[in-house]
């Protein structure tokens, strides 16, 4: 097993994130409106940025609404620390068609946007590994669905190979 901030992962069995050393967050970090509005700005911008180099079926005016429900997770999550919900947000990002380039940027830009959240939480390393754990979780979840995706992807055109070739 190799550890990255806050996860562990493990390289065998599925090589799904297992999360060790989290603790849930409570209540102790919460997110004015001001710092709503910027970080839901951020993640909006950089889903745009983004939008066409993947095979989104998001509408670019749901845009806003897909990053005030993101930053709904993670208060959530800094709140109760159920991590499955965030799995279920990156498949369900995946499904809707965002790639591997917006899921990092949008990872990126969480991170980034909650550094200055982070410098007023009253314990700064716990609330950073906390962020870790959810954005770790949130690829974790994209990465499963995108694989399982590809796979079904890759079945569909051996069927076609297959179909095709028995009809020469």
């Amino acid at each position: 097993m190799e550890r990255l901030a806050g996860a562990f992962i493990s390289s065998r069995e599925s090589k799904q994130i297992m999360i060790l050393n989290y603790e849930p967050q409570h209540a102790e970090i919460q997110f004015s409106v001001d710092d709503q509005e910027v970080l839901s700005a951020q993640i909006q911008r950089t889903m745009q940025q983004w939008i066409y180099s993947n095979r989104t079926r998001v509408m670019p005016r749901k845009m806003k609404e897909l990053a005030q429900e993101e930053i709904g997770l993670l208060q959530q999550f800094l709140v109760t620390g159920e991590i499955d919900a965030v799995r279920e947000r990156g498949k369900y990002l995946a499904n809707e068609g965002f790639g591997t380039p917006t899921m990092v940027n949008l990872a990126s830009t969480l991170r980034l946007g909650c550094w200055e959240i982070a410098a007023q939480a009253a314990d700064v390393t716990r609330f950073v590994a906390s962020l870790e754990t959810y954005t770790a979780a949130l690829l974790d979840g994209f990465l499963k669905a995108y694989e399982e995706d590809l796979c079904r992807e890759q079945q569909r055109t051996y069927l076609s190979l297959t179909k095709s070739q028995s009809k020469l």
